[in-house]
């Protein structure tokens, strides 16, 4: 816990990339000596010397993006979080040192107690070989008995003939002769089982497992080493971040992606907003050119990219530089406004001071695009402390004091911080998603001129595909500032922090005034719209999971050809449930029950589609629905926001009619979803259907690991919302595109290769336990080996046909890339599972059996009863052996 530092009012700057991966620059605070608790304890020796300190703390956990403690010094009680504690792993930056107090060590760290390793996941392959294993294993008891009874009856039928041996030792006439073998008789026959069993052993393919282990790791070692999915913008190749996953990558099913950062390039840019009733700036970046920006976090806003950064919409804007006008000129509206932007945010101020230059470093990218905003609205943010905000307005550095900040999270999907501005005013402002913060607004629309037209503006913003918050605000007085601070102090030092902390901030945030809303592009990745294309084709299923609103996120899926305009499209949303419609679960019921209807029944699609039409944004008119008497699986699209989810999901019976619903749909988008909700779609569909599909979560940020890790394989994008998808994944790559090359090259190549090591690495044991049980048959089944005349023979079946195996799971390749990119339906192969499946062992175990004969009479055809030499000798069982070998 840093306590003081040669920071300006005590601050620290660290990086996390040891821990998250995470390179920006994070701010660190001594809380107690700005505020005033540590009087001149600036220094080592001032604090070895304090009293009256005491610091309580929870106990060691791996959480590191949390921490809980109280810091008790005679100047008052100070809370202490992850604000300012310095994790172990973190580098210091820009300070010079730190004197801090050490609360964890060794095995308590939260690095160390992360470092566990993530349990791995068994792929779809390596299941159906220790299935396999087993019936193997089953097949081999059962030929070890019925060759041990077989010994047993042949014992009895012809002992008489070979009394020499102990069989029937009564035959003998020599009474010691027979008391010998009477004592050895019953080891003797309860030897055979195991004598078979191990006769048979290369029944089970062992050696199967360290093949696989060998070519999965030359098949990672591909995928790593393939130029055409290396970034040169980034540097970044492709990277097989497990190996055991390679044949799973050829038989995905259902992909779930995010789309910031991930179909998006994440890299945002300031472009229109809504003030005071009027739209200002346009797409193209006409009225004061946008400049390049980040953001506060996927789940914050809720828009999307357009996939080629022009409009669709015929409302052009005013120029951003009017409103710098009128922020200049101190309107109202406008001033808070821009005011807010440079104000309401995270981002640190980063200084070279070799190179004389500052730079912005923000948490995520569109939180540095709004910091930009403000920027070229005529508020430059400068800098901040523990306890104030600097903002630069028309060459005068404006000081704001700051009160509280309450963060953004995924959960409240707002950030909010109270302030007193230079001229002694309280001001609490707040930017959020719309829905958020219009459930907490109040009827004064004096700012906005009319709350519809607000809402008009977010409309066409979302329908150009731009990412949206609102802002809002409210004056406090003195006195009311004073107590909410007094009951956020309480909470922040509570031992129940987690719990009251959210309670205190829904005290004041509430009875806002809106003051306006931005919007901030977030184009297309290249080839974003032709991949989604080409795996649909390849029969892949694509759900599109994200925080966006609705109207954006089905404009992004027009962007990127998830949908096209001749499907017809269903939609549950549940903010239009007071517009006269039924309540989301009974319409998802209605729809659910007609599906199953239209499925058994031909030729009610037509009426069906009639009467259900206003589900797909229809009248109910018959001259307006869709005519489903034509329409398939190619032209069904399903549209369901965040709040239905919560509805569908908390019944069993809904979620089956939702999820079989999904399933019948080419397309599915889910939006407003938290991460939480991510991750429960992956498991509803991973664990739902009956033929328990192979799924994929791609994702880029901290809030896309849930559902990467619940989704049989994960693909991290490595871009700018730090590493923490990458480290949760299985495979990482720069770009969606390389998604492509990634499933219908690799995966269906991977998927092929690996089939044919298993089903050969099978046959070759079968072939050599046949014989084997052959040559028993004419052996008297005493459990001879027919290669025991050179046990280097027998020992050497697998170092020779070893070999094959491991070239076909290296260099097998069926089909050139540049033919399975034109014709993506190859990878039906591993959809279908037609390489591997009971079909294919069984033949293979037949032909394995087949061979095994004609291998095993044809040598003995050849030998006859035996081959003589000159001088007699027979050469025996070696050479008999070795000819079968």
């Amino acid at each position: 816990i840093p306590l003081v530092s040669s920071g300006e009012e005590g601050k620290c700057y660290i990086e996390t990339a040891n821990i998250d991966g995470e390179t920006n620059l994070k701010l660190r605070g001594c809380a107690p000596v700005a505020e005033g608790g540590l009087p001149g304890w600036d220094n080592e020796a001032a604090l070895s010397k304090a009293e009256g300190v005491r610091l309580n703390f929870e106990p060691p956990n791996p959480s590191i993006h949390t921490f809980q403690g109280t810091l008790q010094t005679p100047g008052g009680k100070f809370p202490v979080g992850p604000a300012e504690i310095l994790l172990r792993g973190a580098v210091l930056r820009n300070t010079k040192w730190v004197l801090a107090t050490v609360v964890y060590t060794g095995r308590d760290t939260k690095i160390v107690m992360n470092s566990r390793e993530v349990p791995s996941k068994l792929s779809t392959i390596e299941q159906t070989v220790n299935h396999m294993i087993y019936f193997i294993l089953f097949a081999d008891v059962v030929l070890t008995t019925a060759v041990t009874i077989c010994h047993a009856v042949y014992n009895d039928m012809f002992d008489k003939y070979q009394w020499y041996i102990c069989i029937n030792a009564r035959n003998s006439g020599d009474p010691l002769f027979e008391e010998n073998c009477r004592r050895t008789d019953t080891y003797t026959q309860a030897s055979y089982w195991p004598t078979f069993f191990i006769l048979f052993n290369n029944f089970l393919p062992l050696s199967l497992y360290v093949t696989l282990e060998i070519v999965n790791f030359l098949q990672a070692f591909y995928v790593d080493q393939d130029i055409e999915m290396y970034d040169e913008t980034q540097d970044t190749p492709a990277l097989a971040r497990t190996s055991n996953q390679n044949g799973d990558l050829g038989q995905i099913e259902y992909v779930f992606s995010d789309k910031t950062g991930t179909l998006t390039c994440n890299e945002m840019k300031f472009r229109r907003c809504s003030v005071g009733g009027e739209i200002y700036g346009n797409i193209d970046g006409g009225g004061g050119d946008a400049q390049d920006g980040d953001e506060v976090d996927q789940e914050q806003g809720s828009g999307a990219g357009s996939s080629d950064g022009s409009s669709n919409s015929s409302v052009m804007g005013l120029p951003l530089d009017d409103l710098r006008n009128r922020a200049a000129h101190g309107d109202h509206a406008a001033t808070l406004f821009a005011q807010l932007l440079s104000l309401c945010h995270t981002v640190v101020v980063e200084t070279d001071h070799t190179k004389g230059t500052t730079s912005y470093q923000a948490e995520s990218p569109d939180e540095e695009a709004l910091v930009d905003g403000g920027i070229q609205l005529g508020f430059t943010y400068v800098g901040s402390s523990s306890d104030s905000i600097r903002v630069e307005h028309m060459g005068a550095t404006l000081e704001f004091k700051l009160l509280a900040l309450i963060p953004f999270d995924s959960t409240r999907k707002r950030m909010s911080l109270l302030v007193i501005s230079p001229e002694g005013e309280y001001i609490f402002f707040c930017k959020g998603a719309d829905n958020v913060i219009f459930d907490r607004a109040s009827t004064d629309y004096s700012l906005v001129g009319d709350r519809k037209i607000l809402e008009n503006h977010l409309e066409i913003f979302a329908t150009e595909g731009l990412r949206t918050l609102v802002l809002a605000m409210k004056t406090l007085s003195k006195a009311e500032a004073e107590d909410w601070l007094e009951t956020w102090n309480a909470a922040a030092t509570s031992k129940d922090r987690d719990e009251e902390m959210p309670k205190a901030a829904a005290l004041i945030e509430n009875e806002l005034v809106l003051i306006g809303a931005t919007a901030i592009e977030d184009r297309l990745q290249d080839g974003v719209p032709d991949t989604i294309a080409n795996l649909k084709r390849a029969g892949i299923k694509l759900w599109v999971l994200t925080g966006d609103k609705m109207a954006t996120a089905i404009n992004i899926g027009f962007s990127c050809k998830l949908l096209t305009n001749d499907m017809d499209m269903i939609t549950l949303d549940k903010e239009k449930e007071g517009d006269g419609r039924a309540p989301v679960t009974e319409r998802l019921m209605d729809l659910f029950k007609s599906h199953q209807t239209l499925s058994t029944t031909p030729g009610l699609r037509q009426r069906w589609l009639r009467m259900t039409s206003p589900c797909f944004g229809g009248s109910g008119n018959e001259q307006d629905g869709p005519q489903l008497a034509e329409m398939s699986t190619e032209h069904l699209a399903l549209v369901v926001d965040g709040p239905s989810l919560t509805d569908i999901l908390k019944s069993k019976e809904h979620t089956d009619a939702l999820l079989q619903l999904g399933c019948f749909c080419r397309a599915v988008i889910a939006c407003r979803v938290s991460p939480a909700q991510k991750q429960l779609v992956v498991k509803m569909v991973k664990d739902g259907l009956p033929n328990r599909p192979i799924t994929l979560s791609i994702g880029d940020g901290a809030n896309d690991v849930p559902m990467i890790q619940e989704a049989q394989i994960g693909v991290g994008i490595s871009g700018k919302e730090g590493r923490q998808a990458v480290n949760a994944s299985d495979f990482a790559i720069a770009q969606f595109r390389f998604l492509e090359r990634l499933l219908l090259i690799h995966g269906r190549w991977n998927y092929r290769r690996t089939s044919k090591v298993i089903i050969y690495s099978f046959y070759k044991n079968i072939v050599l336990v046949v014989v084997l049980f052959l040559y028993a048959c004419y052996s008297s089944f005493s459990g001879q080996s027919l290669y025991g005349a050179d046990s280097w023979t027998y020992s050497g079946y697998n170092f020779f046909l070893g070999m094959p195996p491991f070239m076909m799971g290296f260099f097998d390749k069926d089909l050139e890339p540049a033919t399975v990119h034109r014709f993506q339906k190859l990878y039906y192969v591993g959809l279908k599972k037609q390489d591997l499946n009971v079909a294919n062992m069984v033949e293979g175990g037949v032909q394995a059996t087949f061979d095994a004969f004609i291998i095993f009479f044809m040598t003995k055809l050849a030998f006859g009863n035996s081959i003589w030499e000159a001088n007699g000798e027979t050469n025996g069982l070696g050479l008999f052996g070795n000819a079968v070998f």
